[in-house]
């Protein structure tokens, strides 16, 4: 009763109930989203594969992984040839061998920028490096797919169930690795680009 003899006491008090009524539905709607989180993490953890499940999935993961090497590898060959074809016409330019077939006065520079582009390009990206990893991680997690269905170390002596939950983790293990050094090379990417650039002046 105090606030209807205070100038605008109605407006303030209606301004509170009108937070307490909107903090009243966003509670509500937070414990709907939680309960919603919550049936989604139940889904999630019924729908993670078996064992089973993931050593019928491994060869595809195994052939994919070495899809990406060959693509990383042809990669690194093609700049690779495109940077020798380019350094050898602009060495034959500069010494002089083709001054009476090409008498173009940019073609070094724009041929000795190209070079630097296409090495700057291995160097930041490393295709040849990350596609060694993957290629690597391919071959192990091959042998030990081999290695379970053939029951040899590590896998001999083992029931079938154990023989593929030690499969599951030993190659979740190779996976893990390969993704920690993939993003190892990326970080030392960024940081070679970061230090490639020239310092702004104060």
């Amino acid at each position: 009763m105090f606030l209807a003899y205070v100038p605008n006491g109605g407006e303030e008090l209606k301004a509170v109930r009108n937070t307490q009524k909107n903090i009243r539905k966003e509670k509500q709607l937070l414990a709907k989203r939680q309960r919603r989180l919550k049936q989604y993490d139940e889904y999630v953890a019924h729908q993670l594969p078996t064992p089973s499940q993931h050593a019928e999935r491994l060869p595809s993961l195994i052939a994919n992984y070495r899809k990406q090497a060959n693509r990383y590898r042809r990669e690194f060959v093609i700049v690779q040839v495109i940077i020798i074809i380019l350094s050898v016409t602009v060495t034959s330019l500069s010494g002089g061998w083709l001054d009476r077939y090409i008498a173009l006065p940019w073609t070094i520079p724009v041929g000795s920028g190209l070079v630097s582009l296409f090495s700057t390009f291995l160097l930041f990206f490393k295709p040849r490096e990350k596609g060694a990893n993957l290629q690597e991680t391919a071959d192990t997690m091959d042998l030990e797919f081999k290695a379970c269905g053939l029951c040899i170390e590590p896998y001999a002596g083992l029931s079938l169930d154990d023989r593929l939950l030690l499969l599951a983790k030993r190659t979740e293990a190779l996976r893990k690795d390969q993704l920690q050094r993939q993003q190892q090379l990326e970080q030392a990417s960024q940081t070679e680009q970061k230090s490639a650039q020239p310092e702004k002046k104060q």
